[in-house]
């Protein structure tokens, strides 16, 4: 699974209906017994690969973790031989990598499945699906405007998640709130109908008032070098006026956009995510492994 637009609609449903079975039952068995998969994160990460550890052992497979601070690639090794090296060990490599085109390199040097976990600032296909999989939860029919905040432009959850949404529902409006340094790049607006998305640099409550989701993300710093970059910070008298039925997402890890305070908060459920990242993970590697 190397970007969004590879999987059809059906691969989706079929992915997001396992992921429902897997987590109404907790499902832990031994199906991946026999297989190994190689885990080669090259940036750091909690959720992503913790999940996906999480995911494995809960179907019986092992584990191979790439660390590059202690490999050959201290003594000078390149890529290429460093998956050349894991395609012999694993059945299937997880990959998370600061370069954007990665995924296509490395299936230069591999025939196994690649999972991209995270491109740069390009795509994260897999937090993607658990974060459609956290709307359709909360929202059976679907929501009709959806805010996005804070880091558009190197966000690439958001990347991947406009893509889902809009093969899921192309007549979703949607609001990009952020500092005008971040705003969302063409490549991503192209995408969108011209009517049906606003840029705005403050979340005012008339926008409140009548979206559905709140989508917050963090400023990615490591991405970019000006400092002078603000973000949304979302308070308890900014939501005051907002539906009752509003859910606040963030892909995490988060800074100080969203305080503590809302962690209790009915609304917020970006832990929700987190637990949902454990069982649609599951999903996609069992879609991809049926296949192979």
């Amino acid at each position: 699974m190397e970007t969004i637009t590879t999987l059809s609609k059906n691969t989706i449903q079929s992915i997001l209906k396992n992921a429902s079975i897997y987590k109404q039952n907790d499902t832990r068995n031994t199906l991946f017994q026999n297989k190994i998969f190689g885990l080669l994160f090259f940036e750091p990460s909690t959720r992503t690969s913790l999940s996906f550890e999480s995911a494995i052992h809960r179907f019986g497979g092992k584990i191979i973790r790439y660390n590059s601070q202690i490999s050959s690639e201290k003594k000078g090794e390149d890529l290429e031989d460093t998956i050349k090296t894991l395609d012999a060990y694993v059945d299937i490599l997880i990959i998370r990598h600061p370069n954007k085109n990665i995924i296509s390199t490395i299936k230069q040097y591999t025939h196994k499945p690649i999972i991209n976990a995270g491109n740069g600032d390009g795509e994260h296909p897999t937090q993607a699906l658990l974060d459609l999989f956290t709307i359709m939860e909360s929202f059976p029919n679907f929501p009709t405007k959806i805010a996005f905040t804070g880091d558009i432009k190197y966000s690439r959850t958001i990347h991947s998640l406009l893509q889902l949404l809009t093969l899921w529902n192309p007549s979703i409006f949607y609001y990009f709130i952020c500092d005008t340094q971040l705003e969302p790049p063409d490549f991503i607006l192209n995408q969108l109908q011209p009517n049906s998305y606003s840029i705005k640099n403050t979340l005012h409550e008339d926008i409140i008032e009548t979206i559905d989701v709140l989508y917050v993300t963090r400023l990615q710093k490591e991405r970019f070098i000006n400092e002078n970059v603000s973000n949304i910070i979302i308070t308890k008298d900014l939501l005051k006026n907002s539906k009752q039925n509003l859910i606040i997402m963030h892909p995490l890890p988060r800074n100080d956009e969203i305080p503590k305070e809302f962690d209790t908060d009915p609304r917020s459920k970006y832990f929700e995510q987190v637990k949902n990242g454990v069982y649609v993970r599951m999903a996609i590697l069992y879609h991809i492994l049926q296949k192979n």
